[in-house]
């Protein structure tokens, strides 16, 4: 019997201002969370709210990953829920073109993430992961795993 391999990038969010909100990202394999690095995305807004290039992706969506290599952003993921590879849905709202890729501040999102190795301030982090990120996640889909995502937001704490 062929079991299904399976990695999931989970997101944690915990750190919410004005402009950014801030999480670690973890990789789950074999049941196993593992920490990788820091994450930084746009507003989370509520559910049913969307403002273009300034809303984070929601929170407890089963997402899809897929290799996307662009022009701008080289080697990296691309982030959907629907059979076009590019679209997030949820419930009305819609995202498109979401990736993971460096970036420092809110500045540099437009609706994507951002990863990193170092979180300096509340609404910076720095080091970008991209790359690594990429390669790991590549590297697990060329030996045959099915690679879903999810974000949480956790309380803030601050």
């Amino acid at each position: 019997m062929n079991e299904t391999k399976t990695l999931q990038l989970l997101w944690e969010r915990y750190i919410y201002t004005a402009q950014t909100t801030i999480g670690k990202l973890y990789f789950i394999l074999d049941g196993v969370k593992n920490y990788f690095c820091h994450t930084l995305e746009d507003t989370v807004r509520p559910e049913n709210i969307k403002v273009m290039e300034h809303t984070a992706i929601p929170a407890n969506v089963l997402f899809y990953i897929n290799k996307f290599e662009s022009p701008h952003y080289g080697k990296t993921l691309i982030i959907h829920t629907e059979k076009d590879g590019i679209t997030i849905r949820a419930g009305l709202l819609k995202w498109e073109g979401c990736l993971f890729h460096n970036g420092n501040d809110h500045e540099d999102t437009a609706g994507c993430v951002l990863v990193a190795r170092n979180h300096p301030t509340p609404d910076i982090i720095q080091g970008g992961m991209k790359a690594e990120l990429a390669e790991y996640v590549w590297q697990k889909m060329a030996e045959g795993y099915n690679v879903t995502a999810m974000a949480v937001n956790l309380p803030q704490l601050q």
